[in-house]
């Protein structure tokens, strides 16, 4: 497995004011230490990508698997949050996930999660940026495949050669521009895990794969404050 962490966009430290205390009698008072009151999450939204090119990391012995089973269980350990973490699967429109984290992990390994047509994904950046506001960290873990849904590729089997890396490219973006101006960041980390099954080149044609190692990813977004405060939190766990 290899695992790096990419920060996107800077953190900017947090600025602390500190009060001076003073007293008009002649005696000595000792200097009293200001309360600050802790940073806290309002809610983890966690989104797992369920298109079918997600479909071989779920077949059989996966290091894709342990990773996101390993990553849900300690986002429901983090504290302070003033809400349960939220699930969702996502492919066009997000669905929640009912269950809790315990049937989203035993999911994982037993029910084929990941069988969606297809899936656009500055679309799915927008929906789970929008759940990054107001305190909350949205998560999202995803291939980050950029790819015309199929009734485009039907039409014109090369345009994910002549326009992904322009048209696509730039609606993702446009779409991190937008959350930056609301000092929305985001924190990667990348994954490589055995993927067993179907995949899907740019021309949406099959390939067995069997084993072959892919890369996924694990996109951490929300405020600054926050980001740094789950980040902490997470580090901590790990």
């Amino acid at each position: 497995m290899v695992r790096a962490k990419i920060n996107w966009y800077s953190i900017l430290p947090g600025l602390f004011l500190a009060g001076v205390l003073q007293s008009c009698n002649l005696a000595p008072k000792e200097e009293e230490t200001p309360t600050v009151k802790a940073d806290t999450i309002n809610q983890i939204n966690f989104f797992l990508e369920t298109s079918a090119s997600m479909g071989g990391y779920l077949s059989g012995g996966t290091a894709f698997k342990d990773i996101v089973s390993e990553f849900a269980n300690k986002l429901s350990q983090i504290e302070p949050v003033r809400k349960p973490l939220a699930i969702y699967t996502i492919s066009q429109e997000a669905q929640p996930y009912e269950g809790g984290v315990d049937r989203f992990v035993t999911s994982l390994a037993t029910v084929p999660l990941a069988n969606a047509r297809s899936s656009e994904l500055h679309s799915i950046f927008k929906q789970v940026g929008e759940k990054a506001r107001n305190g909350n960290v949205a998560i999202l873990v995803s291939d980050c495949i950029l790819s015309f849904p199929d009734e485009d590729i039907k039409k014109n089997p090369q345009i994910n050669v002549t326009d992904a890396s322009s048209v696509l490219k730039n609606e993702i973006n446009r779409q991190f521009a937008m959350l930056s101006k609301d000092t929305i960041n985001a924190t990667v980390y990348a994954y490589s895990s055995a993927f067993n099954g179907t995949y899907y080149d740019y021309q949406n044609k099959k390939q067995k794969l069997n084993g072959e190692q892919r890369p996924f990813y694990i996109w951490i977004i929300g405020k600054q404050r926050v980001l740094n405060l789950f980040n902490q939190k997470l580090q901590a766990s790990l």
